[in-house]
């Protein structure tokens, strides 16, 4: 498990991505000013102490005694909080409100050092083993950072003394013994095989070794490499398709391949011949009760009567969450330009009540379904005037998705339909979370295909859902699709741009709509005072089962390539040539085949086969890409990575199988099992916790409840990467809200996401740029189950004699480099303007 200070290396990224021009004015501020700590539940209330304005709070005492009550100057400590008497009064300062705890200083009770530090401890640049695991000391940037490598993950070893500078080192597990083969052999579950004359042992851990084909692997279990009597052109099991994919050419392989089957129905699609082979095809029949006012025609429900508008724009804002801000601001967008003749624009929409900063009262705890009409003022939604108010649902739920589908096609009929769904995305992961509450892929298909409507388009505003595996599970439901391949910033949509494309040519075609929301989106992040990297594409969902015949040739190839090439294949899932999302196991696929495209004889013709589909007529049929993802081509596929931490190795495997197992991905996963790590998972921390999310405010005084400031919230997350809203609304553990620019607030937040790593979180706060000589006051609120009242707020704050002062923020003093062990200390004393550790936080 990383250290806290393990985690901060990624401090140097921090300051590249925010060297951007800077900003022209204050920092807006039309949604209305921040909050005080208190109307955040912090102080006394939220399980800290609010403190007197000297920082300790006062007691008169009683009347039977001293008003002291027996306290003295040395002091006692009360958990985390200093009791002892000040000026004949009874004081108390709350550590806990600067992160530290109450202990003995020189004699009295007083706050005691936080312990955090930068140090690699006993470990040096040399490195030592602990059984397969290599740990050394990296001195190679301005900080010493701890490090691990898993040998095991390799097939290696850990040799305390084999590198050149008599260092630690992963070598093979030694010469092949005689017999053993580069076709390798299965000990009960370890798989040992030779290469390049050195013997590679893996423990298939949750899969299964096994032989077949004369070669030995790790297989899925029920997958094992063989099709038997099943063909590739497959055959119908009533509605199940059931086919031998993932066959290598040339010659049909059939030994590459593994048994697929895939319930059609499931996919709102029917099992049946194309006079080719056996597939999953549109319907010849509605499978569900179609909407009122539409008939089943051609499999399709379609209009009774023709209808006088052109398109019904469904937007699906599941805004309980983090997000809630961002949900505000996009209706405001959405009525300026409001639905017109030809155009109806309709939205359900939820807000939070934790993160619904500076919102009416009237719109939380209840969910509205309403038309959208015209507005000009960005601070008003005269909207909900004509909303249906549902109470409090759970939009997480396929059903619900179901009933808006089917209210906007009965209550607004047209000849187009565009669904948008509004929320947190994460690719083939649970996703769309309501409060807690989330919806898996599956459970997405379902919603959809329960309207019986087939939708023209069907849109993302949502981060990481630009994945062949979400295509592919769409192609049922829709004609077209619009997905990025990374992260959204919180702002999404630009809604106005985008409906106005659509109110000035309501003749578009899914496909234009789809491209204008591209193009608008692409351009909405560009030239802006930040350095934004986003992607998007327009994916047309009548290629995703050609694109899947693909992925599963690549796989058949890449398996019979294995042979002889298992190390070689595991090296390249950690190549700097892939182009990895913030969801790590997310991968660009032309990035993939430009990798392996040279891996062996079979994986060359299937690669080359691949990239020249998707370049000419593939599934991507309009994409765009800018700032450090600008390679990206508008799909990703799933790989996960070798040797790089449970969370992105094994565990990723097995969540892959299970979010994925309605879909025939056997072949893919079958040769991401063979290259995959089986890593045990860290050991939590003392104190771990399973969620906790914070958000950070600030004002441009203490209890202010405006600034002109734009502050960072950043958390540092065990993989070495960081969450920032300023980067995206995803991280690889996090759900973040909007950026403070954005939402026009000043308040940031981060919630731990179901799916997650275990280790240490470290939350930074950073002072980006403000007005000449304005400060900022920063509190963080915590929560977490293990707090009393659940949550507690942090104050910038020293103790100094024992008593509490507010430190504000700024950039008259700033640490523009890495946190390293030279400076680590002053980060802490806050002896740089611009830089706030507040916490860190164990998860498990």
């Amino acid at each position: 498990m990383k250290t806290a200070i393990q985690s901060l290396v990624g401090l140097a990224l921090l300051v590249v991505a925010c060297s951007a021009p800077t900003k022209d004015a204050e920092k807006g501020n039309e949604g209305g000013a921040a909050g005080s700590a208190a109307d955040a539940g912090s102080g006394a209330g939220a399980g800290g102490t609010a403190g007197a304005p000297d920082g300790g709070e006062t007691d008169g005492g009683t009347p039977d005694g001293g008003a002291c009550q027996g306290a003295t100057d040395v002091g006692t400590c009360e958990g985390d909080t200093v009791v002892f008497c000040k000026d004949g009064a009874l004081t108390r300062v709350d550590c806990a409100q600067i992160g530290s705890t109450c202990g003995v200083v020189d004699g009295k009770a007083d706050c005691t050092d936080t312990g955090r530090s930068a140090s690699c401890g006993s470990l040096t640049v040399l490195g030592t083993c602990e059984g397969a695991v290599l740990k050394y000391c990296d001195e190679s940037g301005l900080t010493a950072v701890p490090r691990e490598i898993d040998c095991a993950a390799y097939g290696q070893k850990c040799d305390p003394t084999g590198a050149t500078d008599g260092g630690a080192i992963c070598v093979p597990q030694g010469p092949c013994p005689s017999g053993l083969t580069e076709a390798g052999k299965c000990t009960g579950n370890t798989l040992t095989f030779c290469e390049d004359s050195e013997q590679y042992t893996f423990d298939c851990g949750v899969d299964q070794c096994q032989t077949a084909g004369g070669f030995a692997d790790c297989f899925v279990v029920g997958t094992t490499t063989g099709c038997g009597t099943e063909t590739r052109e497959g055959r119908c099991d009533g509605q199940v398709r059931v086919n031998c994919q993932g066959v290598a050419p040339p010659g049909n392989d059939l030994t590459t391949g593994v048994v697929a089957r895939e319930d059609c129905a499931q996919l709102g699609l029917e099992c049946r011949s194309d006079g080719v082979g056996f597939r999953c095809l549109p319907p010849t029949k509605c499978s569900v009760t179609c909407p009122s006012g539409t008939t089943c025609t051609g499999g399709r429900c379609a209009p009774t009567t023709p209808p006088d508008k052109d398109w019904t724009f469904m937007v699906y804002m599941i805004g309980n969450n983090n997000l809630s801000r961002a949900a505000w601001s996009d209706i405001n967008e959405m009525e300026t330009v409001g639905s017109t003749s030809s155009v109806n624009i309709v939205a359900e929409i939820e807000f939070s009540e934790q993160y619904s900063w500076n919102l009416s009262d009237n719109l939380l705890g209840t969910t509205f379904r309403l038309p959208v009409s015209y507005d000009g003022d960005p601070s008003s939604a005269p909207s909900f005037a004509d909303s249906d108010q549902l109470g409090d649902v759970n939009m997480s739920d396929p059903t619900q998705l179901t009933q808006f589908i089917r209210w906007g096609v009965e209550h607004y009929p047209a000849k187009h339909y565009a669904l948008v769904m509004w929320n947190h995305g994460a690719g083939y992961n649970e996703a769309f979370t309501d409060g807690g509450k989330v919806m898996s892929l599956k459970d997405l298909v379902t919603g959809i295909r329960d309207s019986g409507e087939h939708l023209d388009l069907l849109g993302f505003d949502a981060c990481l859902m630009g994945m062949h595996e979400v295509a592919y599970a769409m192609r049922g439901v829709a004609d077209f699709m619009v997905g990025s391949e990374e992260v959204e910033p919180g702002g999404g949509y630009p809604y106005g741009a985008v409906l106005q494309h659509l109110v000035d040519d309501p003749s578009l075609t899914g496909q234009a709509l789809g491209t204008a929301i591209v193009d608008e989106y692409t351009t909405s992040y560009s030239g802006d005072y930040r350095p934004y990297s986003v992607t998007n594409a327009v994916l047309d969902l009548s290629k995703a089962e050609e694109t899947q015949g693909y992925v599963s040739d690549l796989a058949g190839a890449l398996r019979k390539d294995l042979p002889g090439k298992r190390a070689a294949a595991r090296s390249l899932l950690d190549s700097s040539d892939l182009l990895r999302f913030t969801q790590k196991e997310s991968t660009d696929v032309i990035s993939i085949l430009n990798t392996f495209g040279t891996f062996g004889s079979a994986t060359g013709p299937a690669a080359t086969a691949f990239s020249a589909y998707l370049g000419g007529t593939g599934m991507v049929v309009h994409s765009q890409a800018i700032g450090d993802v600008s390679d990206a081509r508008g799909l990703a596929l799933f790989l996960p990575q070798s040797g790089s931490g449970y969370f992105y190795s094994t565990g990723a495997i097995e969540g892959y199988k299970s979010r994925t197992s309605f879909l025939p991905m056997q072949a893919w996963t079958s040769f991401a099992t063979a290259v995959k790590s089986d890593e045990t998972p860290p050991t939590p921390g003392t104190g771990a916790v399973d969620h906790f999310s914070v958000v950070l405010e600030w004002g441009n005084a203490v209890n202010s409840d405006t600034s002109g400031a734009d502050l960072d919230l950043y958390v540092f997350e065990p993989s070495g990467d960081f969450g920032t809203p300023a980067k995206g609304s995803v991280s690889g553990s996090g759900l973040l809200s909007p950026d403070s620019y954005e939402s026009g607030v000043s308040k940031e937040s981060y919630e731990l996401a179901a799916n997650h790593e275990t280790g240490t979180y470290v939350v930074i706060a950073r002072f980006y740029q403000g007005p000449s000589g304005e400060v900022a006051y920063p509190t963080l609120q915590v929560f977490r189950p293990d707090l009393p009242g659940g949550s507690r707020t942090l104050l910038r704050a020293k103790t100094v004699n024992r008593k509490l002062t507010q430190v504000p923020m700024d950039n008259s003093k700033p640490l523009n480099g890495k946190i390293d062990a030279t400076n680590f200390q002053g980060v802490l004393r806050l002896d740089y303007s611009n830089l706030w550790y507040a916490t860190t936080i164990e998860v498990k």
